[in-house]
């Protein structure tokens, strides 16, 4: 079930990138996430949110998108990738 809501070409590059920037506005992850076109961000999110891994808040009239508790989970998996990634690029996975 994991795989099947946070897979898929851009899930993981919006979640990343919420976890490495916070709260973030939807231009912002735009720009952020190269190669993502407005409509599959848009889509990302909507499921993301439907997933209730990702929530969108609004401060002082300004829409932002950030982790829910439950996605703010995702950080111990990510790092553990992220020292798989490591060791597979020094060739020792």
């Amino acid at each position: 079930m994991a795989i099947n809501t946070i897979g898929g070409r851009w899930k993981l590059h919006i979640l990343r990138t919420l976890l490495l920037g916070g709260c973030q506005r939807y231009n912002a992850l735009l720009t952020a996430i190269d190669g993502i076109s407005a409509k599959d961000l848009t889509r990302n999110l909507r499921e993301l949110e439907s997933a209730r891994l990702v929530v969108q808040i609004e401060r002082e009239g300004v829409r932002s998108y950030e982790l829910s508790a439950l996605g703010s989970e995702l950080e111990e998996p990510f790092r553990a990738l992220g020292m798989f990634g490591a060791a597979l690029a020094a060739g020792r996975a």
